[in-house]
């Protein structure tokens, strides 16, 4: 002889097995959540601190930019000073941005373009 059935319906049970995954579903996007707001605090002090090196470096750079025009400028004159000093530093940006342009547009090991 057959065993009794359970008195539940097949459409009570897939609402359950709905709800359910609803349950699990939302509980894990939770925990994701709190993972990555649990890093929001010291990635944005990381991220102040970096941009505030960022400032530093540029004003350190501009200086010796500045001071390479007055050392140049001993000898063929302020405005030939400064623009020597500017093309020198512009040279240097364009080297730095071919070189950057260069890594972005080969792929990286192992990836097929």
């Amino acid at each position: 002889m057959r065993e009794p059935r359970d008195t539940e319906s097949v459409g009570t049970l897939i609402r359950r097995l709905v709800a359910d995954g609803r349950a699990y579903a939302t509980a894990e996007i939770d925990v994701y959540r709190q993972k990555a707001l649990a890093w929001v605090p010291p990635v944005r002090t990381a991220a102040i601190m970096l941009v505030v090196a960022l400032f530093l470096v540029q004003a350190a750079l501009t200086t010796l930019i500045v001071f390479l025009g007055f050392w140049l400028a001993l000898w063929i004159g302020p405005l030939g000073g400064g623009i020597a000093a500017v093309l020198i530093a512009l040279a240097v940006a364009g080297i730095l941005a071919k070189m950057a342009i260069g890594k972005l547009s080969t792929p990286p090991p192992g990836v097929r373009s």
